[in-house]
């Protein structure tokens, strides 16, 4: 692999179970840390079990709140969740 002109950058993304705890953390940074010195942007999503936590904190929003309980029509549903 060639090295990318100086002008470059370079884009590193992590997340899931790469970031799951500190030891994951700490590769992270060594791999980091082992680019050749240029423009590096790290981007970090979410962590192990955060995007399923949020998606159960939705369904429970749903079950709970009439705002978000759902009918068959979906006339009766966008009036639902559009209105105050």
């Amino acid at each position: 692999m060639s090295s990318p002109a100086p002008s470059s950058w370079v884009v590193c993304k992590f997340g899931g179970s790469s970031v799951a705890d500190a030891a994951c953390f700490g590769r992270v940074a060594a791999i980091i840390e082992a680019l050749p010195a240029q423009r590096i942007a790290v981007v970090l999503s979410a962590c192990r079990g955060v995007t399923d936590s949020l998606l159960q904190l939705v369904a429970l929003a749903e079950s709970w709140h009439p705002r978000f309980q759902t009918s068959s029509s979906s006339n009766e549903r966008y009036a639902m969740r559009t209105a105050s």
